[in-house]
């Protein structure tokens, strides 16, 4: 391998370990393997194992299509990481891995992370500003199936690699890259390109012979991107989860704005705008709304007030709490389900969490369980809050770690006081 493919491929696996270890807040290395022609023996360390690849469009002047593959198992594990499930948890998900809804939402969540490195290994090494990578769609399937559905595409090169994550089993993963990217802008070594050469006289020739030849595949082998990989939506917007959970939220009667993956939230009427997001949300599709617009502006609590977290998938719960705390002693960011919280705790210092016993995608009691045992998290108060809860839920809720449990509808005075108690001391 040339020095300068070498370079990137080493400086791409660490960015990745260490971009998908602050964002886990979890240690996760890539070891690298060997650069070779994408063949079916490539896939064979996945043996018959289930494949996850993201796919990402790198343009001009080297466009070409790239994916990155990892098996069913490290897809689960990077996703209960994400989702801050506890180890008995997370072995009961490998005991049983699907690629099921929440398994593709993380993974479309790691998806953004990675190929935001990428763009950032491309451009440093190939010292091209100009060249933007972006994501595309998910695919997945059994190696040999993949294998023909990229493959007839065109050539790709293929970087074996290993994933390690501290306290699981590591696994395969494979980038794959358009020959364009190697040979044009990483200079490959002779030998690699003599493979690109040999493929090209034996598409010649059975041209010449009038075998059937995929367009597709001919034109993409010259490095065209593939166009599958960056889609647009019916609406003609880019799918990406940040545009989905705009959807989502419209459906549900949610009045917030649709917020654009890597902007700042969009400002009420009147307001000025909070210019760009803190870079460790430029990738969420989670939104997060503080109360006042010198909070938006500070976008790091540089007035230094304790933060609450509000948890709840009722509107009228949040618009109440907006209305109650909106400029008062607390910052106060909303997160509609346990997944937005989740990724918002890992990147922001919290001093008080209001959590609903009911939310959709996961129990409160379940939540406060996994608040309790991750290591960032274990000493914030929790306060649970639930309209008619069961005795018992309200016992299984503080056994779970949450230190108070108020019942819907809120008295706003009795309200006030437990948030004054807990967070009174917040440094």
């Amino acid at each position: 391998m040339s020095k300068s493919l070498h370079t990137f491929t080493a400086d791409l696996l660490t960015r990745a370990g260490k971009a998908l270890s602050e964002l886990l807040n979890h240690p996760i290395a890539f070891k690298e393997g060997e650069l070779a022609p994408f063949l079916e023996p490539s896939l064979a360390p996945f043996g018959e194992a289930f494949i996850a690849c993201l796919t990402a469009a790198v343009t001009e002047p080297c466009a070409g299509t790239v994916y990155i593959g990892f098996d069913l198992k490290r897809v689960v594990l990077l996703g209960a990481l994400l989702e801050m499930v506890p180890p008995e948890g997370i072995a009961e998900r490998l005991s049983d891995p699907k690629f099921d809804k929440d398994n593709a939402d993380a993974f479309e969540e790691v998806g953004n992370i990675l190929v935001g490195k990428l763009d950032e290994a491309i451009r440093d090494n190939l010292g091209a500003a100009k060249i933007h990578t972006k994501k595309g769609e998910t695919i997945s399937g059994a190696p040999a199936e993949l294998f023909g559905k990229i493959h007839a595409h065109g050539d790709y090169y293929c970087l074996a690699a290993t994933v390690e994550i501290e306290g699981q089993e590591g696994g395969p993963v494979c980038f794959l890259f358009q020959p364009s990217l190697v040979e044009e802008g990483l200079q490959a070594d002779p030998e690699i390109s003599q493979w690109r050469i040999s493929t090209a006289v034996k598409r010649e020739d059975a041209a010449a012979r009038g075998d059937a030849v995929s367009t597709a595949a001919t034109n993409n082998a010259k490095g065209a991107p593939v166009a599958a990989a960056t889609g647009p939506t019916a609406e003609g917007q880019q799918d990406t989860p940040g545009t989905r959970a705009a959807s989502d939220r419209r459906a549900t009667g949610d009045p917030r704005p649709p917020i654009v993956p890597g902007t700042a939230d969009q400002p009420a009427d009147g307001e000025p705008a909070a210019g760009p997001a803190p870079a460790t949300m430029a990738t969420s599709d989670a939104t997060w709304r503080p109360c006042t617009t010198a909070a938006r502006v500070a976008a790091g609590n540089a007035d230094g007030r304790p933060v609450l977290l509000v948890v709840d998938d009722d509107i009228t719960t949040r618009a109440i709490l907006r209305t109650w705390l909106d400029g008062g002693d607390l910052l106060v960011y909303e997160a509609v389900s346990w997944r937005e919280a989740s990724i918002f705790l890992r990147h922001h210092r919290i001093d008080a969490i209001l959590l609903d016993l009911y939310l959709h995608d996961l129990n409160g009691i379940e939540a406060c369980h996994r608040l309790h045992l991750h290591p960032t998290t274990r000493d914030v108060p929790v306060i649970l809050c639930a309209s008619h809860p069961s005795r018992e839920a309200v016992v299984q809720g503080l056994k779970a770690g949450a230190m108070d449990f108020l019942i819907k509808p809120f008295d706003r005075q009795r309200l006030m006081e437990k948030l004054e108690a807990i967070t009174v001391t917040a440094v």
